[in-house]
């Protein structure tokens, strides 16, 4: 395995807006090597597969998941009803959900996108 910040120095690769979460419980890990991309001048989006029954074999609960992005300043939310966001509580002793984590200095600019006109997208 090598870490995702490794991987995208090395292809040069200097901006990235989303990311898709689902490695079957290896999120805690995935995040720990993306500390750059999360930090760096863009941060992206993130929907993130967080869910107790595929972090328990890795031996840690999910809300450690959303404790490491809270931490780095992500706010956690829902999707719901024509793709809005809800917010989510990040106090819950267990999460089953796929769920999007914001940059707080963007989650504006993301909200623009959902109410914009689909045809203008």
């Amino acid at each position: 395995m090598r870490r995702l910040d490794d991987v995208l120095a090395e292809l040069r690769v200097d901006r990235v807006d989303f990311i898709k979460l689902d490695v079957e419980g290896a999120e805690l890990s995935f995040l720990r090597g993306a500390t750059s991309v999360l930090n760096g001048k863009s941060r992206p989006a993130i929907l993130a597969d967080v869910q107790d029954l595929r972090t328990e074999p890795w031996g840690y609960p999910a809300r450690e998941i959303i404790k490491f992005l809270s931490q780095a300043a992500y706010r956690w939310f829902a999707l719901g009803a024509k793709g809005s966001l809800e917010p989510v509580s990040t106090d819950l002793a267990a999460y089953d959900a796929n769920l999007v984590a914001l940059p707080e200095e963007r989650i504006t600019e993301f909200q623009k996108m959902l109410e914009a006109p689909r045809s203008s997208l």
